[in-house]
């Protein structure tokens, strides 16, 4: 059994408390990760990815960061790649209010869909900052331009999720999945695009409803 380092993030004692954010965690996303690492039949784009996430938490690189809050300017926003500053690493920032009010409207199979997106996303964006693409860890230390630091967040949800629904998504329809009904939205819209990450009408799309650049511009 895999063990992940959990970091509880309290804000201005908002929200769940550290307990009730940990049981949350390991009753209904926990078990689904572990299961996806360990399951060889499992798509390998994200058996692949959330092995990676457990590799670098073995190294002590990585941390989970959990928020009984909503995102501050997204509430529907599940989760996220922030520097761990507390810590050495990075943290995958899970905001548990958000995530619990998905599972209340999906099932069991899209709920556990939503969470194998969610972290090939997230791991998505690391991959980013790794390979060099995008110096995403400084422009959420906010230590760039203000310009800067817009422009490069939608850029990272572009890309991101362009290869999350040509990955992830798709793949996952094609094996007769059910996923959630946002998944299927973003998918369809991005083939209106021909499957473009860099169609204006894409980076536009990406800018007003999958990134917060459009309220911090």
């Amino acid at each position: 059994m895999f063990r992940l380092r959990v970091w509880f993030q309290a804000i201005s004692g908002l929200g769940w408390s550290e307990a009730k954010s940990n049981l949350f965690f390991a009753t209904y996303i926990l078990p689904i990760i572990v299961k996806v690492s360990e399951d060889q039949d499992e798509l390998p784009a994200v058996r692949e990815r959330i092995s990676f996430l457990f590799t670098e938490q073995r190294k002590g690189n990585l941390w989970h960061i959990l928020t009984g809050v909503y995102h501050k300017f997204m509430p529907g926003v599940s989760g996220g790649v922030v520097p761990c500053n507390s810590y050495s690493g990075v943290g995958i920032v899970l905001f548990l209010l958000a995530i619990r009010d998905e599972m209340k409207q999906l099932d069991s199979e899209e709920f556990e869909s939503a969470i194998k997106i969610l972290y090939a996303h997230e791991v998505i964006h690391l991959e980013q900052e790794l390979n060099g693409l995008i110096p995403l860890l400084d422009t959420m230390r906010g230590t760039l331009p203000k310009e800067a630091i817009v422009e490069n967040i939608v850029a990272a949800e572009v890309d991101a999720w362009a290869k999350t629904i040509t990955e992830v998504i798709r793949p996952m329809l094609q094996q007769g999945k059910k996923i959630p009904s946002s998944e299927s939205k973003i998918s369809e819209i991005f083939s209106k695009f021909n499957d473009d990450p860099n169609h204006p009408g894409w980076i536009d799309y990406i800018r007003r409803h999958y990134s917060a650049a459009h309220l911090i511009a």
